[in-house]
């Protein structure tokens, strides 16, 4: 199996582009550009995120955005942990986006500005992670500060075997 191959097994197609392009463009949007390096840095980012908030395989994110860079950072970040990924369409009423959200058993939500509104509707009781992209809202921290964010390092334990 090839490189590329064994990496999109793991999430982490990313990963392949990022090192063979890293400058090229992987997103052209309203909602932002990003070269394959910084999609592949922020879906890492993104991942951590989610993890250090207790996500585990099997757990459900929810995604209330357009097509557009959030959409995929989260679709990446949501393959590496092995996380089930419910987009909810942000044209939805407020109140039918949050019967989704609070009946797909998601632990963590990102919602965009745009649809600030449906993401203030969802309950945050089972809710380890609210996210809102571009721009702020009551009880969801800040998407994009929150992905700048230096990354935590996880020092693992030395072996005492000599």
């Amino acid at each position: 199996m090839d490189q590329a191959a064994s990496l999109a097994e793991m999430g982490m197609a990313s990963a392949a582009w990022a090192a063979a392009k890293p400058h090229d463009a992987a997103i052209v949007a309203a909602g932002g550009t990003r070269s394959f390096a910084e999609l592949h840095e922020r879906a890492n980012r993104l991942a951590d995120i989610l993890r250090r908030a207790g996500l585990e395989p099997g757990d459900g994110l929810a995604i209330i955005c357009g097509n557009g860079p959030t959409f995929v950072e989260a679709y990446l970040a949501a393959m590496r942990i092995g996380l089930r990924l419910t987009p909810v369409n942000w044209r939805l009423a407020p109140a039918e986006a949050a019967y989704i959200v609070e009946n797909c058993d998601a632990r963590a939500l990102i919602a965009e500005a745009s649809s600030a509104e449906a993401g203030l509707a969802c309950a945050p009781g089972p809710l380890r992670v609210r996210l809102m992209a571009g721009g702020a809202a009551e009880g969801f921290a800040d998407y994009d500060p929150s992905l700048r964010a230096p990354r935590r390092t996880i020092r693992r334990p030395r072996s005492t075997e000599p």
